[in-house]
């Protein structure tokens, strides 16, 4: 009967440094800017696998900015240039082996694929044609989109800090063609820094 307990402490205790060792929890802080003037934070929570796979969520907010000041308007505001848009991203993230390799330091690359669910919300876009007469234009956001993101990722001992780019589908402004009549997006695409703890 102690051969048996004895086996089953080990089995246990064996499992729970594999555990401890392979399988972690992650939570990250980002920050973003876009080269449209747009700019993100975001927190998340993720578990990682095998130290190369991770599945998780972020919560966050993207939202526009003028040169003179930081400025986020009404996320329902149909006639706002200026959006906010508070959003929800599941996504799963792959991690190389570390190429630097130290005792209190290792240097991988990390990517991340997303899905981001955000309000949507209907605008109204004003402009003039050639001729000068008024055009408006009624459109209603997506609800998904898109997202991906690549970085360079810096672990020292539980701490995480990366440098990235990220780009995404997520609406903030939209453009009107008046010769085409159809709309297009500024895809939201730029750096971004995150720092994080594993435990």
């Amino acid at each position: 009967m102690k051969k048996l307990f004895l086996c089953l402490y080990i089995l246990l205790l064996s499992s729970a440094l594999h555990a401890s060792e392979w399988g972690q929890s992650l939570i990250t802080a980002t920050g973003g800017i876009t080269f449209e003037k747009t700019y993100n934070v975001e927190v998340g929570y993720h578990y990682v696998f095998f130290r190369h796979v991770a599945v998780g969520a972020s919560l966050g907010c993207w939202a526009e900015y003028s040169s003179e000041k930081l400025q986020a308007r009404e996320m329902f505001d149909g006639m706002a240039s200026r959006l906010s848009r508070p959003y929800l991203k599941p996504s799963v993230m792959l991690f190389t082996p570390a190429f630097v390799n130290l005792a209190v330091l290792r240097l991988k690359l990390g990517v991340e694929g997303s899905a981001m669910f955000s309000p949507r919300f209907t605008n109204t876009i004003e402009m003039h044609d050639g001729e000068g007469r008024e055009m408006l234009f009624n459109y209603r956001s997506r609800a998904v989109s898109w997202g991906a993101a690549a970085w360079v990722q810096a672990e020292l001992l539980r701490v995480i800090i990366g440098v990235g780019y990220s780009a995404s589908s997520l609406e903030l402004s939209k453009h009107f063609s008046a010769t085409t009549r159809t709309t297009y997006d500024d895809y939201p695409q730029g750096i971004f820094a995150r720092v994080g703890v594993y435990f």
